[in-house]
């Protein structure tokens, strides 16, 4: 449980707060389509009538109303406005900031109804499990909303976040409509550059995680252990009160950042007071948000996928907690390797190797020049860098969400084939840019992401030396056992050199040929890597597939390249002592003379 003495004070009083208003809840109805289509119509009406009065309606006033009808449309229209968001390939930077900012608010449902569904769920009475079950939610969405108790018997405060009714059936039946939709335009290939198929799959994916809460239990327990090391808090889940509509973890007393923002745009000195008595600093709150979701993205392969105001909450000392993790996020390790080579490049001003690593992973390259369209990828990363270290600039033009439209402008000029694991990092950290913007406008990525290598090289430092030791007692005992073995299986059959046996000589050759190579592409890929400017020349002069190959080689500790080389020459060395007594006379051993038998 999180300690008592990083609770919070209040910063906004609840008297403050707007109450929730109850609605009574309903089966979706077959004519809801209708009220769905007259929502699309009365934005296209107020669209048409924009333009016969000759007024064009900026990104940002597009957006605005875009993400109204969708926040209307609840569950499906807040998923389809997300996945909208990433496409910065499509779309400006002002209109995915403002549909990033889809609120998921929702009015509430009857307590009666709240209560009831609960005891389905944990099969007893609510006073069974629970004390002072507060039956007047605090927060709603339209998937859910969420109550305050106690734990029986223990002095835990919990939250419970209840299935709104009908959610499933209501997710089912947009989806169907949107899916005939989505399916018809692919169909004729009408704008095919949305990608409709994948949208559909994106938006399927993301709303069957979040309607099953068992999966956002697992992976909160997984993210409160990997997180640990951050110092990032994540709530305690009660997996025994958990099921597909009912999750139960810890409440946090602590302030949301999106409540932070409110205030800290109407009303500074009172935010600055309360930081103050909180021991809180928006710089080092900015620096620990984004050094831990780089660690959970290259170190833990598993990182929260959503990094909203809402779902970050503010502890006292610069401590930070996460909440809603149905929305946790993985990527192929392949793609991952080559996204952190690309931002390592990037923060050591290699902007050549950090192109050549950009075009690896944004997608299929169509028949262009790729030498025009490294030299564009290049320019808007010098001009992204250049950004990131003016002072008084404003946020939104040096954000990351900036960088990632940059370069994705370049994916669409160029007509790369989409590719969502890039679409799905670029909207999670442009998530992460809304709190970073608030908490500190004058930062600066590039040395930031610096600060993060050099800090993971020392974490890494105690596993590489662990590593190294475990790895060189296994070359010794590979050596003491491997290379006698094979030489006493030598002197048995050299006197008889058979074909068969010529030609795994001949394969133990090749072997040998191939060895030697990993060994030079390691040795200069350990070069490239801690010694880049020994090498920069030849890498900017020529472009070969040796130096390709180099480029995308996973990138290593010092110790661990150590390793890796001593095991290849080890393995050359004991192989071509082999070789050389394979093809060395004949051995006469005792009782194998010439003479004849009378």
């Amino acid at each position: 449980m999180v300690k008592k003495k990083l609770y919070t004070t209040p910063l906004i009083q609840q008297s403050e707060k707007k109450p929730l208003i109850e609605v009574p809840v309903k089966k979706p109805s077959v004519f809801r389509i209708l009220r769905i289509g007259s929502s699309v119509l009365q934005l296209l009406f107020s669209s048409v009538k924009m333009r016969f009065s000759h007024r064009h309606a900026s990104p940002r006033e597009t957006a605005f109303k875009i993400r109204q009808l969708f926040e209307v449309l609840g569950g499906m229209g807040i998923k389809m406005g997300q996945v909208l968001s990433m496409r910065n390939d499509l779309f400006s930077v002002e209109f995915c900031d403002e549909l990033l900012k889809l609120q998921d608010q929702a009015f509430a449902f009857p307590s009666e109804l709240s209560i009831q569904l609960i005891e389905q769920s944990i099969g007893c009475p609510v006073d069974h499990v629970f004390e002072n079950l507060d039956p007047k939610p605090f927060a709603a969405a339209s998937l859910s909303q969420v109550h305050k108790a106690k734990l029986r018997g223990r002095d835990i405060d919990v939250a419970v976040k209840v299935q709104r009714p009908y959610a499933r059936e209501t997710f089912e039946y947009d989806f169907w409509w949107l899916s005939l939709c989505f399916n018809t335009l692919s169909h004729f290939r009408i704008a095919e550059h949305f990608h409709w198929k994948e949208m559909l799959t994106e938006i399927k994916g993301f709303m069957e995680e979040e309607l099953d809460y068992r999966h956002e239990a697992s992976e909160m327990k997984r993210m409160r252990k990997l997180l640990k090391a951050h110092k990032v808090y994540v709530p305690k889940v009660f997996l025994m009160y958990t099921t597909r509509t009912l999750l139960v973890m810890e409440f946090l007393p602590g302030v949301f950042m999106s409540d932070y923002v409110k205030v800290a745009r109407a009303e500074p000195h009172r935010v600055a007071a309360w930081l103050e008595d909180n021991q809180l600093n928006p710089k080092r709150l900015a620096r620990r948000l984004l050094q831990s979701l780089m660690r959970q993205m290259f170190e833990d392969y598993a990182f929260h996928g959503d990094l909203h105001p809402g779902n970050i909450i503010l502890l006292r000392k610069n401590r930070i907690a996460l909440v809603d993790f149905g929305n946790t996020g993985t990527f192929d390790r392949d793609f991952i390797a080559k996204y952190e080579q690309y931002s390592r490049a990037l923060a050591s001003g290699n902007f050549s190797t950090a192109a050549d690593m950009f075009l690896l992973f944004a997608g299929s390259i169509p028949s262009v020049d790729t030498a025009q369209v490294k030299k564009d990828v290049i320019r808007a990363l010098q001009e992204a860098q250049r950004k990131s270290g003016i002072r008084n600039l404003p946020f939104h033009e040096k954000s990351l969400a900036a960088t990632s439209a940059e370069m994705n402008a370049i994916i669409a000029k160029y007509k790369f084939d989409m590719n969502w694991s890039l679409l799905r990092m670029g909207r999670t950290f442009a998530a992460l840019d809304q709190t970073i913007g608030i908490l500190n406008p004058d930062i600066n990525y590039v040395k930031e992401t610096r600060k993060y290598y050099v800090k993971s090289a020392e974490r890494r430092k105690g596993d590489s030396l662990r590593k190294f030791q475990v790895l060189m007692e296994k070359v010794s005992d590979i050596s003491t056992i491997f290379i006698p073995l094979l030489a006493s299986r030598a002197i048995q059959f050299k006197g008889s050199m058979g074909h068969g046996v010529r030609a795994a000589a001949f394969l133990l050759k090749l072997t040998l040929f191939g060895l030697g190579i990993a060994l030079v592409v390691s040795a200069w890929a350990y070069l490239h890597q801690h010694h880049f400017k020994a090498v920069r020349d030849i890498h900017d002069r020529y472009d070969n597939w040796f130096l390709t190959l180099v480029e995308i080689m996973p990138h290593l500790e010092r110790y661990e390249w150590a390793g890796v080389l001593t095991m290849l020459l080890a393995f050359s060395v004991g192989l071509r002592k082999f070789l050389r007594r394979l093809y060395q006379p004949p051995i006469r051993l005792p009782g194998q003379g010439n003479s004849t038998h009378g």
